[in-house]
């Protein structure tokens, strides 16, 4: 065990479910826009996140979430897709940790406030880059998708939490 509590098979089974979030999240970017909506995104990695948050925590889910984001979008834009992904990934996931510690607050709800979050923040970082607040009125849109699809992700994670024996400290 090293000095932040993970034994060598948690190290391991994290690294495999990064390099899973990374898998998902390029097979989506190949899938068209949800509704033909641009931005409009299942956020299919983002079981990933949920399942590494209630499995092991914060400090995990966090390190995953960000390498999964940074690698992901290296191998499929860099550039500004980085700027997007890692402003998404850092605000959704600090909201899914706080709210992750209200005990009333399953995987479903907690992934549904981090996709709201997800979209939230990238409509923000494009505003602010190009300056204009044209932008906003759309994010309507978006959290109305991110709405539906963080009811499914976290569906997806609750049931692989309970039916998949791999995924436990």
């Amino acid at each position: 065990m090293d000095r932040n509590g993970l034994t060598a098979t948690s190290l391991s089974r994290l690294g495999l479910l990064t390099a899973v979030g990374i898998a998902l999240h390029i097979a989506e970017g190949l899938l068209p826009a949800v509704g033909m909506i641009p931005g409009g995104k299942i956020g299919l990695a983002n079981v990933v996140t949920v399942i590494v948050l209630f499995a092991w925590g914060g400090r995990a889910a966090f390190c995953v979430n960000i390498v999964r984001a940074l690698v992901a979008s290296l191998l499929t834009g860099g550039g500004m897709s980085m700027v997007y992904a890692l402003a998404g990934a850092v605000c959704s996931c600090a909201v899914m940790i706080l709210l992750s510690r209200l005990k009333h607050l399953s995987p479903i709800g907690v992934s549904v406030a981090g996709a709201a979050t997800h979209n939230a923040a990238q409509v923000a970082v494009a505003a602010i880059i190009l300056r204009t607040g044209a932008l906003v009125p759309y994010l309507a849109i978006l959290l109305a998708i991110s709405c539906v699809s963080g009811i499914g992700v976290g569906i997806v994670a609750s049931v692989s939490l309970n039916r998949i024996p791999f995924l436990t400290k």
